[in-house]
């Protein structure tokens, strides 16, 4: 399982590049940083194999997941699975 952490403190990369990364992977975990003040813990970090920013500046918890979901179905064609219901 890859886990991934999306923190102000990680390597900037753009949202595409990270969820295709997440996307190659079975049963990936993300976890989002959502701290008024201070990053992931120290304990937290060695848990996860990659950390990465999306964006030059902080944003709230709700938007990185959001553009984690919109990039994911983007990114896999998910949306194709939904439509064809």
């Amino acid at each position: 399982t890859l886990k991934v952490g999306i923190s102000m403190r990680g390597e900037s990369r753009g949202i595409k590049d990270v969820v295709g990364l997440i996307a190659s992977h079975d049963r990936p975990a993300v976890l989002v940083g959502g701290f008024p003040r201070g990053h992931f813990s120290k304990e937290t970090i060695s848990l996860l194999d990659k950390t990465f920013r999306i964006y030059s500046s902080g944003l709230d918890s709700w938007t990185v997941t959001s553009w984690l979901i919109f990039a994911y179905i983007d990114v896999t064609g998910a949306d194709e699975v939904v439509q064809n219901r």
